[in-house]
């Protein structure tokens, strides 16, 4: 007769390991797509600011042409790089952000061999079930970490986030003409 699973592996298919996989997809996802992501808030800056008209018939079109031909290599360099976190990704996060040593919400999955269901293993087992349940009973929640830090170390993307907000400022009530222009 096969064993059940502790509840200590039930709970880890719960909210908290949800909740963990979320926070580092979209840490994935971040550090994959940072690069179009800063490219579309700088074509705002300029659109809203409204030196792409300024420009001139050929050079506004051939600087439309450069920002559309890097936002599509940065979007394929970046899909390409992406891949969505696996559950482990999300238990192993879970378990260093509790401190929890020798990979208890892994190993909570385990189940006693049917070969090896001696009376005194079974009392083993159950006694290690009982101990990693009471170590999971108060999982705190996984927290996100600043993936791009590392990856854009000249703060790009904020220099383009406060260039937005500038021109934005300026354009007032025009940003919708100005959007239109560019």
């Amino acid at each position: 007769m096969p064993m059940k699973q502790s509840p200590a592996a039930q709970g880890t298919k719960g909210f908290r390991v949800t909740q963990a996989w979320l926070i580092v997809s979209a840490e994935y996802l971040l550090a994959s797509f940072w690069r179009p992501m800063a490219l579309v808030l700088l074509f705002l800056a300029l659109a809203f600011s409204g030196l792409l008209p300024a420009l001139g018939g050929l050079l506004h079109s051939l600087m439309l042409l450069a920002l559309a031909a890097a936002f599509v290599y940065f979007c394929w360099t970046g899909g390409r790089a992406f891949q969505l976190a696996r559950r482990e990704d999300a238990l192993r996060r879970l378990e260093e952000e509790n401190r929890l040593t020798h990979r208890p919400l892994r190993e909570a999955e385990d189940q006693l061999p049917d070969d090896l269901a001696t009376p005194e293993a079974h009392a083993l087992w159950q006694l290690h079930l009982k101990r990693q349940a009471a170590l999971l009973k108060n999982l705190k929640p996984v927290t996100g970490r600043p993936v791009l830090a590392a990856r854009d170390p000249y703060a790009l993307r904020l220099t383009a986030l406060f260039l937005v907000v500038i021109a934005a400022f300026v354009a007032g009530r025009d940003m919708p003409y100005h959007l239109k222009e560019a």
